[in-house]
């Protein structure tokens, strides 16, 4: 019997590639900014969030990033965090995806700060 005819999209591969990453993405347009991890004095480098899901962040930025680099990233929030004021979510993360202008890290920690409340700052 011959093998079945190929219409191009395999949507059921398509359905199955997708679930692996667990949750949804969701649009999170904010200014962020972003250093090497683990080298002192790390220049700091700035971009601008794409989307965003629980585990991992799709960003812009001017400069080229290289697939396993760890970074440690600063992310301007867009809303309150409670009586605190304005705040930034800070990660740390790996570059799983990366072309000239765009990354994809994979976020190993996470976690809200107040503004101000580390030097590392967007």
């Amino acid at each position: 019997m011959p093998p079945p005819i190929s219409f191009g999209v395999d949507w059921k591969a398509r359905q199955q590639n997708h679930a692996w990453r667990g949750s949804g993405r969701f649009p999170l347009a904010c200014d962020m900014c972003f250093r090497l991890a683990d080298t002192q004095p790390a220049p700091i480098a700035t971009g601008r969030t794409v989307n965003m899901s629980s585990r991992g962040l799709l960003f812009r930025t001017e400069g080229q990033l290289l697939v396993g680099q760890q970074l440690e990233i600063g992310i301007k929030w867009p809303s309150q965090l409670g009586h605190q004021g304005a705040g930034n979510l800070f990660a740390r993360a790996t570059v799983v995806r990366a072309r000239k202008g765009l990354a994809a890290v994979s976020i190993e920690k996470c976690g809200f700060r107040p503004a101000g409340q580390d030097e590392f700052t967007v």
